[in-house]
């Protein structure tokens, strides 16, 4: 209904691109700007990021706070082939199913370029829901 604008690009991947997905979706997200969660600061230097994703086959689908007040995250693994990732901004995490049923806990990782991590273990094309009590939110 209404007005309708849209953009597009294109651009050629090579066939031999072991990580042609990854390489796809990390174009289009120069060309929109990737999904990023962040604190809302009082001026516009402040920005903090809340989680930072290691891996770049593994794409931020979807980002929320829930009504238990926890950042829920919505992680693809857009390779064909198993990946796993760290998760910095926080030391620990709960893997659900998409209907919300609790699966597993996250490994820990430690201390990633100054900030707690845990780490997930994805199958190929992948979506984990991922569940995040205790945020350590970095300035970038």
């Amino acid at each position: 209904l209404g007005h309708n604008r849209v953009s597009y690009a294109w651009a050629p991947l090579a066939e031999l691109d072991q990580n042609a997905s990854a390489t796809a979706y990390g174009l289009a997200e120069i060309f929109e700007n990737p999904l990023t969660a962040f604190v809302v600061p009082e001026n516009d230097f402040d920005r903090m990021s809340f989680v930072e994703i290691e891996n770049l086959s593994i794409k931020m689908m979807a980002s929320c706070i829930d009504e238990d007040n926890q950042l829920t995250l919505r992680l693809l693994n857009v390779s064909d082939t198993v990946q796993k990732s760290k998760v910095l901004g926080a030391a620990e995490a709960t893997i659900h199913k998409l209907d919300g049923t609790l699966v597993k806990q996250a490994q820990p990782a430690g201390i990633v370029w100054g900030r707690p991590a845990f780490e997930l273990e994805f199958q190929p094309l992948e979506l984990i829901t991922v569940k995040i009590s205790n945020i350590e939110p970095s300035q970038s």
